[in-house]
């Protein structure tokens, strides 16, 4: 079998994610070893096959898929034995490798999507009335002179030059710090906000890399020059920390001090969700916040350990933390990786999302059922599929205006 770094790593690029530094070069040294590796990876982009293969095995389960998949295919055979040995590659590898990880999300979603019966809001032709695209890459970048620039996708090159650092914007949305001339500054700050239905990627100074989710914020400065790297985030956020343990990294959340040497972690930290998550991937870090648990008592450190996650929330005026020692992973980073996950949140929670990812107000009419929900889907869709999916689970909304939907007890008429 191909090892398993590598199969993830092959498999994040089937679902566009950016890969890291590290990943990159992973799979470059991997690509080098032979023409058929180059051939497997372009066999695995090609998402037309993809996607013509999922539409094909809709019907069956994602466990009967594997074994079918297996047995057709030989895949023991198949697929590498080493990462050192030459490949044999075949014509269907790609289904094996993709079919494991995105038939799970791809078959439900797809069925969720579609049937038999039309929604009332399609009906209704409600995708020309309320079709909001997605988030894109945009934010504001406010200087530390107060002076504020634009950020989108039609933003390109170098954009700014301050004590210690020049700005330059990519055309893949990234926004990179490369240090520059005498590096001396420390006392200037730069903010970069994403509204509601924007995102953007980070590189700060010391090239640690930040994806900012929907309506979001991080405070940082020109230049790390003094004995520690500080930086202060709101709402949602995914840091991949520049290694420096001589200069320890800190996130200021609105409920803890995050304490870093090099790692990755998620910080989800929305003002208006009822707790606060921060995941870690990678590494150690360290949280420090205030506590009300027992005999804890009012403060106390706590370390993460790679596949934990910390829940605070505040209950009666007192911030309490809750730490889970198998966190569902997944979950916490499908964001980054482009899919809604729906798995256990609650209907308000879920619109919540919504109205970030897609610049969205939402309101309710009295006695709304608070809906559990499962699933997922992908995030590029437009807000019009969205909607559509969640009528079909019995929720009905009413559109007040270009971007205001009320949810609605009934059907609207």
């Amino acid at each position: 079998m191909i090892e398993d770094q590598i199969k993830n790593i092959l498999l994040k690029k089937v679902r566009r994610v950016n890969l890291s530094m590290d990943e990159q070069r992973q799979l470059d040294d991997w690509l080098s070893v032979s023409d058929d590796n180059k051939a497997i990876l372009s066999q695995i982009l090609d998402e037309r096959q993809l996607a013509a293969e999922l539409m094909i095995l809709q019907n069956i389960s994602t466990d009967t898929i594997w074994e079918k998949l297996r047995d057709d295919l030989q895949l023991q055979g198949a697929m590498v034995t080493s990462i050192n040995n030459k490949p044999r590659m075949r014509r269907y590898w790609m289904y094996a490798a993709a079919a494991a990880v995105l038939l799970a999300i791809a078959i439900p979603v797809y069925r969720w999507q579609t049937g038999a019966e039309k929604s009332q809001l399609a009906q209704k032709d409600f995708s020309k009335k309320f079709d909001l695209p997605p988030a894109s890459n945009k934010a504001t970048l406010t200087l530390a002179d107060g002076s504020v620039i634009v950020l989108s996708d039609s933003v390109h090159g170098v954009i700014g030059q301050q004590p210690g650092s020049t700005i330059n914007v990519k055309g893949n949305g990234e926004v990179a710090y490369t240090p520059s001339g005498n590096n001396t500054a420390g006392n200037d700050f730069n903010t970069i906000r994403t509204p509601k239905g924007g995102q953007i990627h980070l590189v700060l100074p010391d090239e640690t890399h930040v994806w900012l989710n929907a309506a979001s914020s991080i405070t940082y400065p020109t230049a790390f020059t003094g004995k520690e790297r500080r930086v202060t985030i709101t709402g949602e956020g995914y840091f991949e920390v520049a290694s420096n343990k001589d200069k320890p990294f800190f996130v200021q959340t609105n409920k803890c001090v995050v304490q870093v040497l090099g790692t990755h972690f998620n910080v989800d930290t929305y003002e208006d969700d009822e707790d606060s998550r921060i995941t870690l991937l990678e590494g150690k870090i360290r949280l420090k916040a205030d506590v009300k648990n027992g005999s804890v008592g009012n403060m106390k450190d706590v370390d993460l350990s790679p596949g934990e996650q910390a829940v605070m929330a505040n209950e009666g005026g007192n911030n309490t933390m809750n730490v889970i020692a198998h966190a569902d992973i997944d979950k916490a980073m499908d964001w980054r990786n482009g899919l809604f996950n729906f798995d256990g949140v609650h209907l308000r929670a879920l619109m919540r999302e919504l109205s970030r990812w897609y610049d969205l107000d939402v309101d309710y009419e009295k006695d709304v059922p608070d809906i559990q929900f499962g699933g997922g889907m992908s995030r590029s869709v437009p807000l019009s599929e969205v909607l559509k999916g969640l009528e079909k689970m019995g929720v009905h909304f009413r559109i007040e205006s270009e971007r205001k939907l009320i949810v609605i007890n009934q059907p609207a008429k």
